[in-house]
């Protein structure tokens, strides 16, 4: 598996009411699906939400992502973000062009895994 480190190559944090959140962009060539990561080291970080993506590889979604909260969860890691999606929607709609009103499709990419489709 791989290792999953963190900050990686872009960040930022998200806009109003979601100033707790931070999003880590990770090179498309990354596995993120089979990632290991240590949720106990985003203790103390000073965000509540961790929300690491990519762009996807596969045609069948356009981003895939995690969402790790291990200060809020006591599984540390969320296996189905859809308030997280609030903030990747615009932030993948704007990196990819996409414009207002058309679908985009997501994969929450955790052990347990879903599919979100935003609008």
């Amino acid at each position: 598996m791989a290792q999953l480190f963190l900050p990686a190559n872009r960040n930022f944090t998200g806009g109003p009411g979601f100033e707790q959140c931070l999003l880590v962009e990770l090179n498309e060539k990354e596995n993120l699906a089979d990632s290991t990561v240590n949720t106990a080291a985003l203790k103390g970080n000073g965000y509540q939400i961790n929300i690491v993506t990519k762009l996807s590889s596969s045609e069948q979604e356009s981003f895939v992502s995690r969402i790790f909260a291990p200060e809020v969860l006591t599984s540390g890691e969320d296996p189905v973000s859809g308030a997280v999606h609030c903030v990747l929607g615009p932030y993948w709609s704007d990196k990819q062009g996409i414009p207002a009103g058309k679908e985009i499709t997501a994969t929450q990419v955790s052990s347990r895994g879903g599919q979100i489709k935003l609008v």
